[in-house]
């Protein structure tokens, strides 16, 4: 009895080593091409279909591309069609898997965790029912679109590398930007940040002046802050003494 327990304790130990050691891919680098990235999702769909390369950003499709459509089916296409409109949970998982996007005003996404996937480059979400996004941690990551969603939360916590940052109209009241060392573009207008959190926001942005963007113009760094409360009454020097235009 007592070689029976002993036996079935290491196969417990050995069962959680290895599910924690598959469900984040921590300390592997974004650019290993071997690894396996994985996106979880929650999406309300009767069609579906992912934009998982750009051209404008020179991102391929991923390979070794594996789909699980959460109604019983798995296929190597970035698209589907389900037998009833109803919410599914996905799992995506491939190799070389830096850009994901999804946005149609009839079937939407309810949740994503991309936490296991931090080869990202771009992320582009814009008019889902997202209430949350946590991209914290995802330091490839250089351009973001969750806009016209309903988020009262985002976590860039890490994203040192995020040069576009696109969150307007959503719920949010906070915005914590410290740390977005790269960050050039900044878009929350209609969100709710009042003077307060406007302010906190200029504090935290990088020192900016201008910068080319990709096609050799020179740009200043922008952050765009009307339908705020906070806009008439925030103190818009704290960001232009920074190098920023303030559009309110």
């Amino acid at each position: 009895m007592m070689k029976t327990k002993s036996l079935n304790l290491l196969i417990l130990i050995a069962g959680m080593s290895l599910f924690a050691g598959c469900s984040k891919d921590d300390g592997v680098s974004p650019d290993d091409p071997n690894a396996l990235r994985t996106i979880k999702l929650s999406v309300e769909a009767r069609t579906i279909e992912f934009d998982l390369s750009n051209r404008d950003h020179n991102v391929s499709f991923p390979t070794d591309l594996y789909i699980d459509w959460g109604d019983g089916s798995t296929t190597s296409s970035n698209s589907h069609a389900y037998s009833v409109k109803g919410t599914y949970n996905v799992t995506i998982q491939a190799k070389n898997l830096k850009w994901f996007g999804y946005s149609d005003y009839s079937d939407r996404l309810q949740q994503i965790d991309v936490k296991d996937c931090n080869s990202l480059v771009g992320i582009d979400l814009p008019d889902n029912d997202l209430t949350s996004l946590d991209v914290s941690g995802l330091a490839a990551l250089e351009s973001l679109d969750c806009s016209s969603n309903d988020l009262s939360t985002l976590n860039l916590k890490g994203c040192s590398a995020l040069k576009e940052l696109n969150c307007l109209s959503n719920d949010l009241t906070t915005l914590d930007v410290s740390g977005l060392a790269a960050l050039e573009y900044l878009d929350c207008i209609y969100n709710d940040l009042s003077a307060e959190a406007l302010n906190q926001i200029f504090k935290d942005l990088p020192q900016r002046k201008t910068f080319e963007d990709k096609y050799g113009n020179t740009k200043q760094s922008t952050i765009r802050i009307y339908g705020n409360p906070g806009k008439d009454t925030c103190d818009k020097s704290i960001a232009e003494k920074k190098g920023w235009e303030v559009v309110y």
